[in-house]
This record gives structure tokens, sequence and C-alpha cells, in this order.
């Protein structure tokens, strides 16, 4: 992959138009709801991680107020939002949360079956938003997240934390680059 050095490119203003308009951009709603669940984990934090953080995510109990899924069932407006205690309404698209309690793996399996079964043929992309990483559990489905994506299902990885959001480019086998350009600063560019 040949890489431009800023010593090769013309020398002309960029306007942030031009920026933005190159980028693959976010649903408005994605980056509402991202900002919204850094809020959440922000609070989280500050009260470093309670015991009584499945009430957090639920709104059960004494904490239905504070709870993340109440905040932000507006969601189901634009797309599917997994886990819920609603109906799924067959969007073209998804946002499965693996915040909070909700492990990495389980958000990851609950993505795959939403796009492999429950919304075949409706669904063309599944936002996993998600507050941890864990390669091994990515690779374990690299062949299930290839066959959705031949089939036209596009899932895509935001990693959120209480100090900013990222999407992690998610390919379908190692050393391929994902949608989001993945740059590690190592003198060989690779």
């Amino acid at each position: 992959m040949n890489r431009l050095h800023p010593d090769d490119l013309p020398d002309k203003p960029v306007t942030v138009g031009q920026i933005l308009s190159a980028m693959d951009g976010y649903p408005g709603y994605l980056e509402k709801l991202l900002q919204q669940i850094q809020q959440w984990l922000t609070y989280l934090a500050e009260k470093k991680y309670p015991t009584f953080i499945d009430e957090l995510y639920w709104g059960n109990g004494d904490y239905e107020g504070e709870a993340l899924l109440p905040q932000i069932s507006w969601v189901e407006a634009f797309a599917d939002l997994m886990p819920s205690n609603g109906e799924l309404k067959g969007h073209r698209e998804a946002v499965v949360l693996g915040v909070g309690y909700i492990d990495f793996e389980n958000a990851l399996r609950m993505a795959i079956d939403h796009g492999a079964i429950f919304s075949r043929g409706r669904c063309s992309r599944i936002w996993l938003v998600t507050d941890s990483w864990i390669t091994a559990e990515v690779c374990a489905y690299l062949e299930h997240i290839k066959v959705l994506r031949d089939q036209g299902i596009d899932i895509r990885a935001v990693v959120v934390t209480p100090w900013g959001w990222t999407e992690v480019p998610l390919a379908t086998r190692p050393g391929c680059f994902g949608r989001t350009a993945w740059t590690d600063g190592r003198a060989d560019g690779r």
C-alpha cells in the first residue's frame, strides 16, 4: 500500500467541509447515542463501576432515572436497538450495545445473529457499540462477519469510553485494512 507523505501533497488549503465530505460519515442518531453512552460511562467511572450496574443498565429498582436503556430508547425510531425490552421494528440499521455489564462476545454474537437470522433481508448495517475490544473474540467470528458482508450486511464496530469514541477497523482477515485507516506510527508503515 502506498502512503502519501505530507511533503508529497500540493500546498493548498484544505477546508473542514472537504474533510467531512471525504469521510464515510456517521448517522446523526449514532453520534448523539455515542455522546449519551459516553456520559453514562463517565457517570459509572465516577461511581467506580458499582455492583448494581445491571440496574443502571435496564432501569430496575432505585436507579431508574439513571438507567441507560430508558435514556436511549429514542434510538428505536432510527434503528433496532439490542438488547432491548421492546420489539424490534425491522429497520435497515441496528445498534447492538456491548457496554456496562453486556460483555463484548455476547454483543458480537447478538450482532451476527441479528444480521444472519432475525433481520435477514431487511438490515444492511449493524453498529456494534462497545466499551471494550477483544481481538481474539473478533478473530473467532471472522468467517461469520465475512459471510454477512458477502450478503450485504455491514458490521461496524465503535469503541466508546468516558474519554471519547472511535471506530475500530473490522476486516475479514488479519493484515487487511478495514474501513478506518489505522496507523500505529511504526517506521516501516505496516
